[in-house]
């Protein structure tokens, strides 16, 4: 008889009229998706809520203008009516690029697309209109410094520690039937009383070797080896590599039981400071661009600032000190105290 699928678990009609093989195949399909599904919403969830704004425009969607970052890379952000100050009616939109860059492979001009289907056209330099010279009409942003979107990065993730949580099935399910058994067709229900006396915690089991239960029945252990811990170990790592793609501190030895030192801690943290820095920066220069084409007050700033261990006199930190700060002041979180009780290290604060 051959395999079945799971009778207990839902199977479309259109499936089952295909036959149990084709139902496993579908099954087995089903779950490697749902298994990649939940580490996607995972990182998605993280990738869009690293950051909150200030100053936006109502009109303006938040947690749409992340989502477009995380999955284009870039949006952008104009009037519908680029004339009309008195309605300006702010919208944002991903946007491909038209005709030639600047110099510095930065668009000009760009065609915004809304996701109902609305397109406008605009310039995000100076550009030479119907009266001569005209001021940019739209601004760029962009998720990072490289203009490259993490979408394809944590896809690839993704992907990974699925296949790792289908390994880690197999390995457990070998280990679920860890014995075979080879008996005659005669001895079949005598092996498989044994074996119910087995599971049941009999503490000894009574066979006649001459009875036909016994003859000729040889059980084999499957000899798999228990990789599980293993497993989830690699699988640790590939999260920590995602979420240091995403800027968020996430320290692969914080389940080590013995006592990390913040120097140590900090000094292992750059990978991610760095991804960090990026795409802040690459929001800091929307803002900045937004102030000088449209006179917006907007500000970014992440939603849970990274805040450096306290417990640890060797590094000293005012309360208030996060992994979000300027660029070019990084040296001063390594300032140490003097011996008269110095100042805290210096760093501003965003």
């Amino acid at each position: 008889m051959g395999r079945k699928p799971n009778l207990d678990a839902f199977i479309p009609p259109e499936v089952a009229m295909f036959g149990n093989a084709f139902a496993i195949k579908w099954q087995n399909s089903v779950k490697n998706l749902r298994t990649y599904g939940n580490w996607w919403q995972l990182f998605y969830t993280a990738a869009t809520s690293c950051f909150k704004w200030e100053g936006l425009p109502e009109e303006i969607d938040e947690r749409f203008f992340e989502k477009v970052l995380f999955c284009t890379g870039s949006i952008a952000v104009t009037k519908r009516a680029p004339t009309a100050d008195g309605l300006p009616l702010w919208v944002a939109a991903r946007f491909s690029q038209v005709g030639m860059p600047d110099i510095y492979n930065n668009p000009n001009r760009v065609r915004m697309i809304a996701p109902n289907g609305l397109q406008w056209d605009r310039h995000l330099n100076k550009f030479i209109g119907k009266d001569g010279i005209a001021d940019a009409d739209a601004v760029a942003c962009w998720d990072n410094l490289q203009r490259m979107p993490l979408y394809n990065s944590i896809d690839l993730l993704c992907t990974r520690l699925a296949e790792f949580d289908s390994t880690i099935d197999l390995n457990l399910r070998a280990h679920r039937t860890p014995y075979i058994v080879t008996v005659p067709e005669e001895g079949k229900k005598n092996a498989q009383t044994m074996f119910n006396k087995v599971n049941a915690g009999e503490p000894a089991i009574y066979v006649n070797t001459l009875s036909s239960s016994a003859v000729g029945l040889q059980v084999f252990n499957s000899g798999v080896d228990y990789n599980v811990d293993k497993m989830l170990n690699d699988q640790l790592k590939l999260v920590a590599q995602a979420y240091t793609l995403l800027g968020i501190d996430n320290n692969a030895a914080a389940e080590k039981k013995e006592r990390v030192q913040t120097a140590e801690t900090l000094a292992n943290n750059e990978q991610f400071m760095v991804q960090r820095e990026s795409r802040y920066r690459a929001r800091v220069q929307f803002a900045d661009r937004c102030r000088e084409v449209f006179g917006l007050d907007v500000k970014p700033m992440w939603s849970v600032p990274h805040v450096p261990n306290h417990d640890s006199d060797d590094l000293n930190y005012g309360k208030e000190q996060t992994s979000a700060y300027k660029p070019g002041v990084h040296s001063g979180l390594f300032s140490r105290e003097s011996s008269g009780g110095g100042d805290k290290a210096n760093v501003n604060v965003i």
